[in-house]
C-alpha cells in the first residue's frame, strides 16, 4: 500500500497507459474523477502518460457506446468534467 521512497540514482520503472487500465480506474472511484484526480492516480502507480494523451484516451472512451454504459462524464461549471461510474441498478 506505501510506496518506496526512491533512492538517490534509482530509476523507477514507469509503465505505459491502456484504455482498458483507465477504464478501470475510473469504475474503481465511485465519487468520480477529474482530469487533475485520473492524472495524480496514474502517478502513484508510477504510470506514464502525458495529459494530450490522457485526453485522448478519455475521448475514446466517451465515443464507445459500451464503455459509455457504464462510466458517464459530468460537465462541472463549463470546462471542467468528472468521469463517474453508472450505478447499476
Amino acid at each position: 500500500m506505501f510506496r518506496r521512497k526512491k533512492e538517490e540514482g534509482e530509476n523507477v520503472r514507469k509503465v505505459s497507459l491502456s484504455i482498458e487500465q483507465l477504464f478501470h480506474f475510473i469504475k474503481e472511484h465511485p465519487e468520480g474523477l477529474k482530469f487533475e484526480e485520473i492524472q495524480q492516480v496514474l502517478s502513484k502507480r508510477n504510470i506514464d502518460t502525458d495529459s494530450s494523451t490522457l485526453h485522448g484516451m478519455l475521448v475514446k472512451l466517451e465515443r464507445d457506446k459500451a464503455i459509455m454504459s457504464e462510466i458517464r462524464p459530468r460537465k462541472e461549471g463549463g470546462f471542467d468534467r468528472c468521469w463517474l461510474p453508472r450505478s447499476i441498478s
